[in-house]
């Protein structure tokens, strides 16, 4: 036969397009659980929730009762989805938003999510008051980022 074998990798740009097309079906109203995301790799869920960055509180229940987002095991995952979730005002996952910024301590996880609260309504007030507990788990590399953003000075 000709072509690739059929244990060969699926190229990247196949998945990206199949994520692409779940994206398009799902913002059109299609049924989330229909979506064929059995057998998604990390980087298409990523690109998933990059896709629908501006749900509705709708859609925000629709997929967390689907996929369950705000109890993944996946760092990579639960932050890119608690990102949305804090930037589109979504209840349900406040307190996980809590716990893994009192848990995590790597910046590339930190910045973007304390960013998402600076750019949440009222966001500032629950980003220093959960920056104030959580700040001596932080490496000091995360701790000069994460001052110089939030305006915190040590010692007041």
């Amino acid at each position: 036969g000709f072509g690739l074998p059929s244990d060969a990798p699926i190229p990247d740009s196949e998945r990206f397009a199949a994520v692409d097309s779940a994206v398009a079906s799902f913002l059109d109203g299609a049924d989330a659980a229909k979506l064929g995301t059995k057998n998604w790799v990390t980087q298409q869920w990523l690109r998933f929730l990059s896709g629908v960055k501006q749900p509705t509180q709708e859609q925000m229940v629709v997929l967390d009762d689907a996929f369950g987002f705000t109890r993944s095991g996946n760092s990579e995952i639960l932050s890119a989805w608690l990102a949305i979730a804090t930037r589109n005002n979504y209840p349900a996952a406040n307190a996980r938003l809590e716990l893994f910024l009192m848990t995590v301590g790597r910046r590339k996880f930190l910045v973007p999510l304390y960013q998402a609260l600076l750019d949440a309504e009222n966001g500032e007030a629950r980003a220093s008051a959960i920056y104030k507990r959580a700040r001596m788990r932080y490496h000091a590399v995360s701790q000069r980022t994460l001052d110089a953003m939030l305006g915190y000075k040590p010692g007041e």
